[in-house]
């Protein structure tokens, strides 16, 4: 958005959107919404690893704290082709 931050005060907003996130989970405990955090992220994402059913996402969707949520995809490249594997 083009705000000037120092290090500090990044680390503070992101650290400070994590604690909401919690508060948020709060609300998925209530109702008993299984849910596991897989890893979170803080350094060049920020974010969080979850797995819980596909029929509670609306639940965080709805939130002010959740700006998008993207489903869970492998992906597998494949290696390089060697010259000397050409026949």
């Amino acid at each position: 958005k083009g705000i000037t931050l120092t290090l500090e005060e990044a680390k503070r907003r992101v650290e400070q959107s994590h604690q909401s996130f919690r508060e948020l989970l709060s609300l998925l405990d209530d109702n008993k919404v299984p849910y596991r955090i897989k890893h979170t992220y803080k350094a060049a994402l920020n974010g969080v690893s979850m797995e819980m059913p596909a029929n509670e996402i609306n639940r965080l969707l709805g939130s002010s704290v959740i700006s998008k949520i993207y489903p869970d995809k492998q992906i597998q490249l494949d290696p390089p082709i060697n010259p000397s594997d050409k026949v």
